[in-house]
């Protein structure tokens, strides 16, 4: 739930651009193995949806669960995440053409049976990423959009015939979003994230065909000194969301106090119902130094 600029781990990278005419390759090696933080179980968003941990199991089961920890990659070029991009510009369309191979952020949360006892060993596991993306402006409106191809993506499921409880299978990525800044001191988005698994195993525990929507309103009054925006996002499936309402005042240049709210609906076992009751309000004070 952290501002965008403030959800990203810095990692320490080697980037090589090299201009070709008027286009960029670009190459990237990022010996830097930090990873996604996860809330810890127990803690107030702590992860509960079947999409993202396995069901715990039944009570009376006689079952006994051990999670074990989670092992980083060991930082370095053995272990290093590596990746090209080229960019260009081509009759009024900006593009570029991506690979990247790496380790995924999240562990993959494997399940051994041994007797009455369920043993959760989470493992760092590498993808292949291919992709593009493109964006164009059409007067007021910008038009952008993402494909990526992953290969080797790991997903829970249910089926006992699936070994560990985790299917392997390719994924297909796409986003379309279209922003619109027509109106003076606005500024309106939309967005469109599908998924789709490409393996025809059955038991999994999300969608094979996955659809998520955003949607993002701000505005500017009293010479900029005042913002309120709003942004909505939803899942289509699962029928659960998240709206955040925030407004924001710069009291002077370098102090600016903000409220917000983080308001979560739908089905307990979706990406955001999991939160339903883990609404909250805040309150901040930014000073610049």
């Amino acid at each position: 739930l952290d501002d965008f600029e403030d959800s990203r781990l810095p990692l320490w990278s080697i980037n090589l651009e090299i201009p070709v005419k008027d286009n960029t390759l670009q190459l990237l090696v990022i010996p830097d193995q930090s990873k996604s933080e996860i809330p810890e179980a127990g803690s107030t968003f702590a992860f509960t949806s079947p999409r993202i941990v396995p069901s715990a199991p039944s009570p009376g089961t006689g079952l006994t669960v051990i999670q074990k920890s989670a092992v980083k990659p060991s930082s370095g070029f053995d272990n290093a995440d590596a990746g090209l991009r080229w960019t260009g510009f081509k009759n009024g369309w900006d593009y570029s053409l991506n690979y990247l191979y790496h380790y995924d952020d999240l562990p993959t949360l494997y399940q051994h049976r041994q007797g009455s006892t369920v043993t959760i060993d989470p493992q760092y596991e590498r993808s292949h990423l291919m992709g593009g993306t493109f964006t164009k402006s059409f007067s007021d409106y910008t038009l952008r959009g993402e494909l990526g191809y992953s290969t080797d993506m790991h997903f829970l499921s249910t089926d006992p015939t699936v070994a560990n409880g985790i299917l392997e299978s390719d994924e297909l990525s796409t986003v379309i979003g279209l922003d619109y800044s027509g109106i003076s001191d606005t500024f309106i988005s939309g967005q469109l994230f599908q998924s789709r698994i490409l393996d025809n195993s059955q038991g999994l525990t999300r969608p094979k065909n996955d659809t998520s929507l955003t949607f993002l309103a701000r505005r500017m009054f009293r010479n900029d000194t005042l913002e309120a925006e709003i942004l909505w996002l939803a899942n289509t499936h699962d029928g659960d969301g998240l709206i955040r309402p925030k407004l924001s005042y710069d009291i002077k240049d370098d102090v600016k106090a903000w409220i917000g709210a983080d308001i979560f609906y739908g089905d307990i076992e979706g990406l955001f119902g999991q939160f339903g009751d883990k609404d909250r309000v805040l309150l901040g004070l930014e000073i610049g130094f």
